[in-house]
């Protein structure tokens, strides 16, 4: 038996895709933080600046140009639909990808011009890129339902599953994750795995690429392709412009049918809008002869190929690799 695999590398860079709306402006007021020290609250907000598709708070729909201010003010995205919110003073951006569940907790100056962001997401998925906070009593912190992200300068994800389970991957600078007493600083190119009621896993290696498996297999004689890959979670994966079912945790594993013309033209679409497509060509198999005690379905023998990925735009043609 043998298989196609490839090792499938996913762009670093992740976009929204749609066109901007016009907004109009919705302010909300925050109370001020009482007492010495503290912080005191002034008119700091986060600014719409994109919207796609259903993306509403406190039951009214999102628009670019809206300012979020209000402390606890919630934004829900629906399928197929993001939004990418900037800090007031320019020095980061917050995309939220679509099924999401964020809340703006807290955003705010202290006495000493200290910088306080904090956000909660419930669910879904979120990516950020902050600027390097100067001031010792700025911050910029993401609570989940299984722990605290909280970063001075960097770029990073998190994807936060229903069950709560949370992954955060630095790309840039540094991440602090804290859990149950214990903080792990996640180093780019590596994540920290979250579990409500656990401390966060030690860092690993975060994988660059999408690993997928193609394999002939003969049912009831008729020959079809089984196709397993492991892609980002939250995924959408097209085969032949027909999707494929993915689990949570971004697992792939069907089988179908091959194409007349044995063309195969994949697209894994992350939940941000960016696509991959990868096209091969399939081999005319040569099958085995089946063991008299082999189960309806065998694989058939095939030589090992490679699939080059390339990356598009969403609705971008490619020819096919031959």
């Amino acid at each position: 038996m043998s298989t196609l695999t490839n090792l499938l590398h996913l762009p670093a860079v992740a976009t929204l895709k749609g066109a901007l709306l016009a907004g109009s402006l919705i302010v909300g007021v925050s109370p001020a933080w009482a007492g010495g020290g503290g912080p005191l609250q002034q008119s700091r907000y986060l600014e719409v600046r994109e919207v796609q598709g259903n993306v509403t708070s406190q039951q009214q729909p999102v628009q670019v140009g809206d300012r979020v201010q209000a402390r606890a003010t919630a934004i829900t995205t629906g399928e197929d639909s993001g939004t990418t919110l900037v800090l007031d003073n320019n020095t980061g951006t917050v995309a939220v990808a679509e099924n999401t569940q964020l809340a703006v907790d807290q955003v705010s100056t202290t006495p000493t011009g200290g910088q306080q962001t904090e956000l909660s997401l419930q669910e879904g998925e979120l990516r950020a890129n902050i600027q390097t906070l100067t001031n010792p009593e700025s911050s910029f912190r993401v609570n989940t339902p299984a722990g605290v992200a909280g970063v001075r300068g960097t770029e990073f994800s998190i994807v936060v599953l229903p069950t709560g389970e949370t992954r955060v991957t630095t790309f840039e600078g540094l991440v602090e994750v804290t859990a149950q007493g214990q903080t792990e600083l996640i180093q780019p190119g590596y994540f920290s795995q979250l579990t409500p009621g656990q401390p966060p896993t030690e860092p690993r290696l975060a994988p660059e690429d999408t690993r997928l498996s193609l394999q002939f297999v003969t049912e009831s004689g008729v020959e079809r392709l089984q196709v397993t890959a492991i892609v980002p979670a939250r995924s959408e994966v097209l085969l032949n412009q027909q999707p494929l079912p993915v689990s949570p945790a971004g697992e792939v594993s069907a089988v179908v049918d091959i194409p007349g013309d044995r063309l195969l033209r994949m697209v894994v679409r992350d939940p941000f809008g960016v696509e991959q497509v990868y096209e091969l060509a399939l081999p005319r198999m040569t099958p085995t002869e089946p063991e008299t005690d082999s189960p309806e379905t065998t694989p058939t023998e095939t030589e090992s190929e490679q699939i080059e990925p390339r990356e598009t735009a969403p609705n971008q043609s490619l020819a096919p690799i031959l």
